[in-house]
C-alpha cells in the first residue's frame, strides 16, 4: 500500500482481544465501515486485497459466493487493520463489503493463534432458523 493508504487502513495501534463480531450466531449491528476503500488502492494493493478475499470466497459453495466475486471487481470493499504493522506483534484485520464481514485476528497468546471468520450479515449461516419461525407463527 502506498503510504496515504497504509494510515487510512491502520485504524487502531493495538489489536482487540478477539474478533469484533465475538462467537454469536450473527454479526449483531451493523459494523461501519473502516479503513481504507479498495477502490483507493493502487494496482499492486488492490490486487492483493482481491486475492486475500477470493481466498476465502474460493472456500464458500459458488452459489453463496458469486455476488461477492461480482463486488471484488467493482471496488466495494472496505479493508482495516488493528495493531502493529511489524510482522510478530498482536494483529487483527477485517474486509466488509455490502454483504460481506470478514474477521481476522491473531491475539491470542501473544500473537501465536490466530481465529477468522467469514459472515453474510444479510443471510447469516449460523441463525436459528426454528427459532424464528416460531417466533413469527402461533404454536400451542
Amino acid at each position: 500500500m502506498s503510504a496515504a493508504d497504509r494510515r487510512a487502513a491502520v485504524v487502531a495501534d493495538h489489536a482487540p482481544g478477539d474478533i469484533r463480531t465475538a462467537t454469536s450466531a450473527s454479526a449483531g449491528d451493523p459494523i461501519e465501515p473502516r479503513g481504507v476503500a479498495a477502490s483507493r488502492l493502487g494496482p499492486g494493493a488492490r490486487a492483493a486485497l482481491d486475492r486475500l478475499v477470493t481466498l476465502y470466497l474460493d472456500r464458500m459453495r459458488p452459489e453463496l459466493a458469486g455476488r461477492e466475486y461480482a463486488r471484488i471487481a467493482s471496488g466495494e470493499q472496505w479493508f482495516a487493520w488493528e495493531g502493529p504493522t511489524r510482522p510478530g506483534g498482536r494483529h487483527y484485520y477485517r474486509v466488509q463489503g455490502e454483504d460481506l464481514l470478514i474477521e481476522y485476528d491473531n491475539t491470542s497468546d501473544d500473537g501465536n493463534h490466530a481465529h477468522t471468520v467469514l459472515r453474510r450479515p444479510h443471510g447469516e449461516f449460523g441463525a436459528d432458523v426454528l427459532a424464528a419461525h416460531r417466533a413469527s407463527t402461533h404454536h400451542h
